[in-house]
Formats: C-alpha cells, structure tokens, sequence
C-alpha cells in the first residue's frame, strides 16, 4: 500500500487520475490532495472517500510514496527538482516536462 499525493488534484487532470488510480485498484494507504489557494479547504468525494484539498506547500510534502503533478508547466519547472529530493516517484502530467525532466 502506498501514500500516493496529487499536486493539482483539483483540476481535470488531477480529479482523472483520482478515477484511473481507483478504477485500476491502485493500492492506496494514503491520498493526498493539494490545490492552489482558491480550493484549498474544499472538500470533495472521491472514491477513496471524501478528502479535502490542501493548499501546497513544499513542506506539507513529506512520507509520500509517488507524488502525481498535474499542474501547469511554469508550476512543474518551478518546483520539480526540490520535489524529486523529496519523493522517490513523481509522475508528472506537464507537456514540455516529458523530455526535460532528468530525475526519472
């Protein structure tokens, strides 16, 4: 079982991988979803059960087993390489980041 966090989760992207986790029976301890400030303390249902969206912050990111980004390409440039010391698996959804992220 595995913490599994959503960086974005709010957006279409982040709220798509919450379904395909759960529809391929990813084994999840633990989710975790962040958002920007405007959904941060909304909650939604997932099938997971109902979870409430965090603002992010690097330092809420601690003991997560694989970290998805679903954000902007700015956001992921921005915070990618401080996040790779922080997480062992990051999948990130970005368009521009498939080739230039090294840390995969």
């Amino acid at each position: 079982m595995k913490t599994v966090a959503i960086i974005g989760a709010s957006g279409i992207v982040g709220r798509e991988t919450i379904n395909v986790l759960y529809n391929r029976q990813f084994p999840i301890k633990e989710l975790k979803l962040y958002s920007s400030i405007r959904s941060s303390g909304k909650k939604i249902a997932t099938p997971y059960g109902e979870k409430l969206f965090e603002e992010f912050s690097v330092s809420k990111i601690n003991d997560i087993d694989i970290l998805f980004l679903s954000v902007s390409s700015d956001f992921s440039k921005k915070y990618r390489d401080i996040l790779s010391k922080k997480v062992k698996i990051i999948i990130d959804n970005c368009d521009v980041c498939t080739t230039e992220f090294e840390n995969i």
